[in-house]
């Protein structure tokens, strides 16, 4: 029995599910049960962290036009921004890794002085492990899938044209367990699935 999770109403929910590929778990492995979910779940939410930190405070993709409109990040914003995510990401990747997600972040929240785009929200889930691996009891590589959702908007005259474009991720990611128990993300590196690139 494996876990598959989903986001519903902003709470994660694990849903049983089939597969094939056996679970690592068990009594030769170094790595428990408890554990592998709760590096899945860090990960999720490290991932759903870096597509949200890039959505301006009162941002929604079912504001009215004119309000959607007024979501315009002034530098003074943006610098904001940047400091919410920098302590947002924090929670979920080591020293290391955090570097570059916050790297990741502030690039997006650089684009948005761009005054014709908005970005209105952002998220993902049809989270998938297809794979972990133990290397000991306190590494973890997972790989599996995600999609990605993205709302944003572009003024176009006087009307913001809404898009939600959606991506499926192949991941690869190492979680590293702390001394506190806590899992984090160490490495996290992605590619389009086959037929859901741009």
């Amino acid at each position: 029995m494996r876990m598959r999770y989903v986001v519903t109403g902003g709470a994660l929910v694990a849903v049983a599910a089939m597969f094939a590929i056996p679970a690592i778990a068990g009594p030769s492995s170094p790595v428990s049960a408890s554990d592998v979910a709760a590096a899945e779940a860090t990960l999720l939410n490290g991932i759903i962290a870096q597509q949200q930190v890039l959505v301006p405070p009162g941002a929604s993709m079912h504001t009215s036009q004119s309000a959607a409109r007024s979501v315009i990040t002034s530098a003074s914003m943006r610098s904001a921004m940047k400091l919410a995510a920098s302590t947002k990401l924090h929670k979920y990747y080591t020293a290391a890794a955090y570097t570059y997600a916050q790297k990741t972040a502030t690039s997006g929240i650089n684009a948005q002085s761009d005054p014709t785009f908005r970005v209105l929200g952002g998220g993902a889930d049809m989270f998938n492990v297809l794979t972990e691996t133990a290397v000991d009891s306190s590494t973890l590589n997972l790989t599996g899938t995600v999609r990605t959702r993205s709302d944003i908007a572009q003024l176009q005259g006087t009307t913001l044209v809404p898009a939600d474009p959606t991506n499926i991720l192949d991941f690869n990611a190492v979680m590293i367990k702390q001394t506190d128990g806590s899992w984090l993300i160490s490495s996290y590196s992605w590619t389009f699935h086959p037929g859901s690139e741009p």
